[in-house]
């Protein structure tokens, strides 16, 4: 774990603002007191990072939040993806690697995607 006063850890003032940042704590106070909740923000926020990257790298500009919000929404009440990105998290966290390379590397696991498989 890195120390605060680590030259490692330059988002530590980050961090200090963010808890002090009404939205971020109402989120903190209501879901940061179970690990299973924390997991689950966790592949939320990190399925938001990949997949923006995703967007911006195919169209060049950001996609809504809407449009953000309703593709992971389908993401994770389909359960082959929600499957699969929570494994993906798990690897990430187990082997401290890349969100996005684990995510490359696991793509071809993913099995096809049917309206009958939610």
């Amino acid at each position: 774990m890195l120390q605060p006063s680590s030259n490692d850890f330059g988002d530590f003032d980050l961090i200090m603002d963010l808890m002090n940042d009404k939205k971020f704590r109402s989120l903190f106070d209501s879901q940061f007191n179970d690990f299973s909740n924390i997991k689950s923000i966790l592949v939320i926020m990190k399925t938001y990072d990949y997949l923006e990257k995703r967007y911006i790298k195919e169209y060049g500009y950001k996609p809504s939040k809407d449009y953000m919000s309703e593709g992971i929404r389908e993401l994770m009440r389909n359960n082959n993806t929600r499957k699969f990105l929570v494994d993906s998290t798990i690897s990430f966290m187990n082997d401290c690697s890349q969100f996005d390379k684990v995510i490359d590397d696991n793509l071809n696991k993913l099995p096809l995607l049917t309206k009958e498989s939610n």
